[in-house]
């Protein structure tokens, strides 16, 4: 295959990969009594512009492989190989740093409450909570900020997807007249649910990722248990033009098993 082939092949897969922005439902989950919805998956900001960077990679590394092989079967199975991990890699990084957020924005509402439960001015209970959630700071401050001026605290964080439950409620609170605390230490109940939600997705999971690993290991496992037979089937695939289409063929169809796999277990995220 050559580089305009396989261009062409990244610039199909950057068109197929767009997807619809999320939709926030704040008002039908506050008419059913909650402000946050559990997590169906971790966030994707910037999602085209990492699609795009992971594509161009496997460009090179395609172009790259078969260039050294002096194959093009064996560029194909580079690239399937490295863009199946890649993708593999991304969502388990994903699922910890969303774990890790939500923790942060969980600790930061409960601390806005007891701040306001003991008398706190909300300014300096959202700049303390800042300094909990690194990744809200800049809405957090600018809530606070606002708040200090007698301005609307809840429109910095109504911009932000991740704190617009905040926002909700302080915004209800506000209008309503009812106390910031109480409405914040609802969304702070939903928050720990959904964490919860989330802890019990990954433990019921946790089984068929498992499985999935190692059912993919398995063809690696049958070549070294060749080579250690003496059947030397590295010079087999490596070295001979039947074997890099065995190579390739073996490989692309491990890469599409564990990707069926991973859509399987994203959408078993999702329910």
């Amino acid at each position: 295959m050559t580089a305009v082939g396989w261009l062409a092949l990244a610039v199909a897969a950057v068109a197929s990969s767009r997807r619809a922005p999320p939709v926030v439902r704040t008002d039908a989950l506050a008419e059913r009594g909650r402000l946050v919805e559990p997590p169906a998956h971790p966030a994707r900001a910037g999602q085209r512009v990492k699609w795009a960077a992971a594509l161009a990679a496997l460009l090179a590394v395609g172009v790259a492989a078969t260039w050294w092989c002096r194959g093009a079967l064996l560029g194909i199975a580079a690239a399937a190989l490295g863009g199946t991990g890649w993708l593999i890699g991304r969502d388990h990084t994903q699922r910890r740093v969303a774990d890790r957020h939500a923790r942060e924005l969980l600790a930061a509402v409960r601390l806005v409450v007891a701040e306001l439960e003991v008398g706190t001015q909300p300014a300096a209970a959202l700049h303390a909570a800042a300094e909990l959630a690194p990744h809200h700071a800049v809405s957090l401050h600018e809530a606070a900020i606002a708040a200090a001026g007698a301005g609307d605290a809840a429109a910095p964080l109504l911009r932000d997807p991740a704190t617009v439950a905040i926002g909700s409620a302080w915004q209800l609170g506000e209008q309503a007249g009812i106390p910031l605390a109480g409405v914040l230490h609802q969304v702070s109940h939903d928050l720990a649910a959904a964490a919860e939600h989330r802890r019990g997705v990954d433990v019921s999971l946790a089984g068929p990722r498992a499985s999935a690993f190692v059912l993919a290991a398995l063809p690696v496992l049958g070549v070294g248990l060749g080579a250690a037979l003496g059947a030397r089937p590295w010079a087999f695939l490596f070295g001979t033009g039947a074997g890099h289409g065995v190579c390739c063929a073996g490989v692309v169809l491990d890469a599409a098993g564990a990707l069926w796999m991973r859509a399987i277990l994203r959408r078993a995220e999702r329910i």
